[in-house]
């Protein structure tokens, strides 16, 4: 399965709308490259983009990415457990036979010798085809060991069926496969529609090309041969493809990746949106009398019945009439440009500070009184002065 991806999230910035331009531009160039070798030299560019500069723009796939590690990890942690018991399985087998004196039979011979060279590929990857394998093999032995009259023996190895007969074919090491295979089903149709899947998928083909550019002839273990032989396969088609020899690939194909580089693009634009509309130069800023924040939107805001709070009018009145670039402010100056009709008196330090109601409100908004450059409070009020910290 693919490795585990690792993220970390960039703090926003106006500089995302580049960003985002850039992997539009790079987007378009990707998905209009005719030929399989255009596309994946576009490829490797796009995602050489998504992997440094453009990280950031993948931040909603961090929860995603941890559900799909949390659950490949209890495939494997499934996989590891049978494995083990499978193992334990055979020893003690090869033990009770050479205690019996049948560990030359042809059979037992044959059919242990399988089992373990399939186990040893069982070990190497995760195999549920490889298990069914050794099962295949263990199953000749137990069937055969009935047949001597070992069935005393067999017992703590084998269930029983519904007469209450030994069942050679239900071996309990092997009790847990048919539940790693179901779950494996069930993992790879959540991951074919998931956009962690997507985003896993295409991040192993990166590093496949990656691999590829960097290496040389690949040579073929016995011990490993069928995985050799495939990525000896890759690397050859990747070798003509690029160098023009081939024109189509098997492995590295444009349909093959079309449909989720799609996705990848759309999950990008519709969890970023909001950064390309971002060109407000302050934190909070008023749309008719609603408060906006340049990232949230819309704040939402309580009210006493029809009236607002006296909190949230002082509010308004410090971001509607906040000089402009001034980060500070008397209050006795203040109120001088706040227009008569629209004040409410002059304890600003105790309605939105001392009773906590602006930190609640921002709180309400899942945000916090913190610039998100300089950390600094974005609203201090003094029994004075005002420290209006609203400008990016």
């Amino acid at each position: 399965m693919p490795t585990n991806a690792n993220f970390f999230v960039l703090m926003y910035t106006n500089k995302m709308i580049s960003k985002l331009k850039k992997e539009q531009i790079l987007y378009e160039s990707l998905i209009n490259k005719a030929s399989d070798k255009d596309f994946m030299i576009s490829f490797h560019d796009y995602f050489s983009f998504i992997e440094k500069e453009g990280i950031g723009l993948c931040s909603h796939l961090n929860e995603p990415i941890k559900e799909r590690n949390k659950d490949e990890d209890t495939l494997k942690n499934l996989y590891i457990e049978i494995l083990s018991s499978v193992t334990k399985f055979i020893k003690d087998i090869e033990l009770f036979l050479k205690k019996e004196g049948l560990e030359k039979e042809f059979l037992f011979e044959d059919r242990l010798r399988d089992a373990k060279s399939y186990l040893n590929s069982a070990i190497r990857v995760m195999s549920v085809s490889m298990l069914d394998s050794i099962h295949s093999e263990m199953v000749d032995v137990t069937r055969e060991l009935k047949k001597l009259g070992f069935e005393k023996e067999l017992e703590k190895y084998v269930n029983k069926d519904r007469h209450a007969r030994l069942n050679t074919e239900d071996i309990i090491a092997f009790e847990k496969r048919k539940q790693l295979s179901s779950d494996i089903n069930i993992f790879h149709k959540k991951d074919a529609r998931s956009l962690a899947g997507v985003f896993v998928r295409l991040l192993t083909l990166y590093a496949e090309i990656n691999k590829m550019e960097g290496v040389g002839e690949i040579k073929i273990n016995i011990d490993t041969f069928l995985s050799d032989l495939g990525e000896r396969n890759k690397n050859t088609e990747y070798m003509k493809l690029i160098s023009g020899e081939l024109t189509n690939g098997k492995y590295f194909k444009k349909e093959n990746y079309l449909s989720d580089v799609e996705r990848f693009h759309q999950s990008i634009v519709m969890n970023n949106a909001e950064e390309e509309i971002s060109d407000k130069k302050e934190i909070l800023y008023l749309e008719g009398d609603d408060i906006y924040h340049y990232k949230k939107g819309k704040l939402k805001q309580t009210k006493r019945g029809a009236k607002e709070y006296k909190y949230i009018i002082m509010l308004k009145n410090i971001i509607r009439y906040m000089p402009t670039k001034t980060s500070e402010i008397s209050i006795k100056n203040f109120e001088k440009n706040v227009p008569k009709d629209r004040s409410v008196g002059t304890e600003y330090r105790s309605n939105l500070i001392s009773k906590g109601s602006f930190d609640k409100f921002l709180a309400d908004n899942n945000l916090k009184n913190s610039h998100p450059d300089t950390e600094e409070k974005i609203l201090h009020i003094t029994d004075t002065y005002i420290y209006f910290n609203n400008n990016l």
